[in-house]
């Protein structure tokens, strides 16, 4: 049976902390083969053309599979932490904007044009709230969402939209100061980051996929074999995956029309 593959951006830190997954798996009598892939999207577009079993990336990347699998993809697996997100909708503490509601009318910053935490998902929650963009509201892109932050703080635009842990360490940072600035609104809770399959991945590879997401869920942050790295990962334990956290972002996906976009920009496909 060929090897189980995975395929991750080629970051330093992701190298050193699956190098020391892949002996904890060996360990325990499975052997798999990461692919650390450079530049940036490399890796989804492996995983997208069936290249390799499976794929760990971000909530845009959930998006992009969902859509290109009709939602057919495994999700087998997410980390403690990197679940019950929210981005926050962020405005000067001066500033007579109090709720949501309030926005209408104004100019907010909506982050990155792909981003899923400052512009996918809480711009489908304006609209479930009843505001439309471009016409409730103009929304301006930034290419961070900090440089949205600072464009608020400034008084250029009326609201800032970022994801919370994004803006708590601009604040742990001591850019802004936690009484210069309010949170207006959040949004519900999402996932982050998350572990994709192929859809036919448990026909082709069963046994040593289940064995893959046992181990993973077994994994224990006091294990020597894994302590370090779970650590610098950020990681207490491995969850199951939970697709339905990701619906608010495939309605504002859908809602903005971004992927024939991303494809043509981004993927280059």
């Amino acid at each position: 049976m060929n090897k189980l593959t995975i395929a991750m951006d080629a970051s330093t830190a992701y190298v050193e902390i699956f190098d020391a997954y892949l002996e904890y798996f060996k360990q325990n009598g499975l052997e798999i083969e990461v692919l650390h892939l450079s530049p940036a999207n490399t890796a989804l577009n492996y995983f997208l053309d069936g290249k390799v079993d499976l794929f760990w990336g971000g909530p845009l990347n959930y998006a992009i599979v969902n859509h290109h699998f009709d939602g057919k993809q495994l999700s087998p697996l997410a980390e403690d932490t990197d679940i019950d997100c929210h981005s926050v909708f962020i405005t000067r503490a001066d500033s007579p904007i109090q709720s949501i509601e309030d926005l209408k009318g104004k100019t907010i910053s909506t982050g990155p044009k792909y981003s899923a935490e400052s512009r996918l998902i809480p711009v489908q929650y304006l609209r479930e709230q009843g505001l439309e963009v471009g016409k409730d509201y103009q929304e301006v892109n930034f290419p961070t969402q900090n440089e949205g932050i600072k464009a608020m703080y400034e008084g250029k635009i009326d609201c800032a939209i970022s994801f919370y842990r994004n803006f708590l360490k601009e604040l742990g940072f001591g850019v802004y100061m936690d009484w210069e600035l309010k949170v207006i609104g959040k949004t519900p809770y999402w996932d982050h980051c998350i572990f994709l399959g192929q859809p036919d991945l448990e026909q082709e590879k069963g046994e040593d996929y289940h064995k893959l997401i046992d181990l993973m869920l077994k994994m224990d942050k006091d294990d020597p074999l894994v302590a370090k790295e779970m650590r610098m990962e950020g990681v207490n334990k491995w969850v199951k995956g939970r697709p339905d956290r990701y619906q608010l972002l495939l309605d504002g996906a859908d809602y903005l029309d971004i992927y024939q976009a991303y494809d043509q920009e981004v993927l280059k496909r």
